[in-house]
């Protein structure tokens, strides 16, 4: 019997969160969804979240205040989710086996499928979950 702990991480996509029907959304909409998320995923020994450098600047008190890290993407060849599929590899690398993903989109498709690693996706609305993520995923959960 293994008495290894399995080690999380939630990676959040603030673009993929930030926006509603074409739009931004308000900041006080933005908070509940991060609380929502991380109320939802429960404990975690590691969390980060990324996106361009104007969403992180229009949300960053937010983000602040619920000390979430994160990062910006600074080029159209490192978008948001590309650093964060990039840190959940590391993460695996290291021993992490379940990855929380705060995100629809169906480049993070990537991630799923590995032996002695789950990826659990929560989401805005589980409709717009990308299908391949969707199917790939071990469990998708939705927030609001």
């Amino acid at each position: 019997m293994s008495l290894i702990k399995p080690r999380r991480a939630l990676l959040i996509d603030l673009d993929n969160i930030t926006y509603q029907d074409g739009s931004r959304v308000s900041a006080a909409c933005l908070r509940g969804r991060l609380e929502a998320v991380l109320a939802r995923t429960g404990p975690v020994d590691h969390v980060l979240a990324a996106g361009p450098p104007s969403t992180v600047a229009r949300y960053l008190a937010e983000l602040v205040e619920l000390r979430v890290p994160v990062v910006t993407s600074t080029s159209r060849s490192r978008k948001a989710d590309t650093v964060l599929i990039e840190r959940a590899e590391h993460l695996i690398s290291t021993g992490y086996t379940e990855i929380v993903l705060a995100s629809a989109c169906g480049r993070f498709s990537v991630l799923c499928g590995r032996a002695g690693v789950s990826v659990t996706i929560v989401c805005v609305a589980a409709d717009a979950v990308a299908r391949e993520l969707r199917a790939g995923a071990t469990e998708v959960l939705a927030v609001c």
